[in-house]
């Protein structure tokens, strides 16, 4: 308890310290540009949403209000919106320890991304060459340096493919975020494409940061990301995502009626072919 105490003081003084520093005119406030850009940067655009055949992978948190019964509900759902055939998707529930609903059974976890990874590469990959290499190098003392490299050669049939995963549930562990690196790291292609679809984002964006940053990392090539709650007709509870209109921009002073009226015309344009 007191180590716990001694840690909430300390977050509370850092955060008091951070506080402090952007109320105060410093040059760590300022805008700050890199010297060179080493890596590739996101291009935000906006494309139909894609319904294709893809695998796809359907992964969610099990919690107190989230049960199995739904889990598979939502399954069924996402195999009739897209189509999918059977044997082209993969279900990934992660359980919390029995008799603990808030932690994380990090090993059930493990099992199952593993067997998803496994799947993902018998699907893109042909085959897999390894090659050893050994290498004997004099040194002045009179030794021998013996070294050994081994080569892993890749061959697919496509240079890029395209994952579609899909996030259901309403509670989301810190644990995905480290499913999804794994998937993207183990999964053998050369070029990866991903539909990330969400059934809603969490408080702070973390899937878009994820995702922007598996962008500038170049852990993918290219993503798709669709959050389904910006396409319901009234947008995000408390206007989080309301809806901008083409020919300008939002009047906070319509009234409610307005509002409505101006939403619903705005959903319209996005469903019509």
């Amino acid at each position: 308890m007191e180590e716990m105490l001694k840690e909430l003081m300390s977050s509370k003084l850092e955060e008091s310290a951070s506080a402090k520093a952007r109320k105060t005119p410093n040059a760590a406030n300022q805008a700050q540009y890199p010297e060179e850009f080493n890596n590739t940067v996101p291009v935000i655009t906006s494309t139909p949403l894609v319904k294709i055949q893809l695998t796809t992978i359907v992964i969610a948190t099990q919690s107190q209000g989230y049960s199995q019964e739904l889990f598979n509900a939502d399954v069924i759902e996402t195999v009739r919106f897209f189509n999918l055939e059977e044997g082209n998707y993969q279900a990934i529930l992660l359980r919390p320890v029995t008799g603990h609903p808030e932690i994380l059974d990090s090993v059930d976890a493990v099992r199952k991304l593993k067997q998803v990874v496994n799947k993902m590469n018998r699907s893109t990959v042909k085959e897999v060459k390894t090659t050893l290499y050994s290498e004997s190098t004099p040194l002045s003392s009179g030794d021998i340096r013996h070294g050994r490299l081994v080569k892993e050669e890749i061959i697919t049939t496509f240079d890029a493919y395209t994952l579609r995963i899909v996030s259901v549930g309403v509670a989301t562990a810190s644990f995905i975020f480290k499913a999804l690196q794994y998937m993207m790291n183990h999964w053998s292609v050369p070029k990866k494409n991903v539909q990330f679809v969400t059934n809603g984002e969490t408080k702070d964006d973390k899937f878009m940061d994820f995702w922007v940053s598996a962008c500038v990392n170049e852990l993918v090539q290219q993503v798709q990301f669709v959050n389904l709650q910006c396409y319901l007709p009234f947008g995000y509870h408390g206007g989080k995502g309301i809806k901008l209109l083409k020919t300008g921009q939002w009047n906070s002073t319509n009234t409610t009626n307005e509002a409505q009226i101006c939403l619903q015309e705005n959903f319209e344009d996005t469903i019509s072919p």
